[in-house]
């Protein structure tokens, strides 16, 4: 009978399969989440809502969703609640009425008016003037030139009749200079 040189000691024996029953388990409770179907959270939703006044924001059980107005409405009141507790709720629904409503809802309406005569009057240049309206442009700038070339004809007559006095002014001045040298 030939001797085996390989024999296990029954204490490592012992702790080799200890170590291997305790890794098993860690390895189990580990990845024992991720094989478990997903279950979804019963939530209960009383039945009767105590009746508060008071700001706050609207949160899903699940993910939080930001629902606020505009900076610049801070401190609307809430006119009306159009949701209740358990509502599913779409994309662009309104959900709420603020108080503000009927205001900007009229500013709204000023601005789009706004722009619909801004692009008559574009349509309006667009198509060009009549030729009514140029003819009129055209005695408006006759006038003008005109009221214009009166005007430079008279500055140029005051201009002259303040040269000759001047012109006048100098000659006596001298005359009353060569008096004064002679006496």
């Amino acid at each position: 009978m030939i001797k085996s040189s390989l024999t296990l000691n029954p204490k490592l024996l012992w702790l080799i399969l200890s170590a291997l029953a305790m890794s098993s388990g860690i390895a189990y409770l580990g990845f024992a989440p991720y094989s478990r179907p997903n279950e979804p959270e019963i939530a209960t939703i009383p039945t009767e809502l105590p009746s508060v006044a008071a700001l706050g924001r609207l949160e899903p059980t699940g993910e939080i969703v930001q629902v606020a107005a505009p900076l610049e409405l801070d401190g609307d009141r809430l006119l009306d609640l159009f949701v209740d507790v358990g509502d599913l709720v779409n994309k662009g629904e309104p959900i709420a009425r603020l108080g503000s409503f009927e205001r900007l809802q009229n500013e709204v309406t000023q601005a789009q008016q706004q722009v619909r005569l801004a692009a008559a009057r574009l349509d309006q240049v667009q198509a060009g003037a009549k030729s009514g309206e140029i003819l009129a442009q055209e005695a408006t700038v006759t006038q003008r030139s005109a009221e214009l070339t009166g005007q430079l004809r008279i500055q140029r007559e005051t201009i002259a009749r303040i040269e000759a006095q001047y012109e006048g002014d100098r000659e006596a001045q001298t005359a009353t200079i060569r008096r004064l040298q002679a006496e």
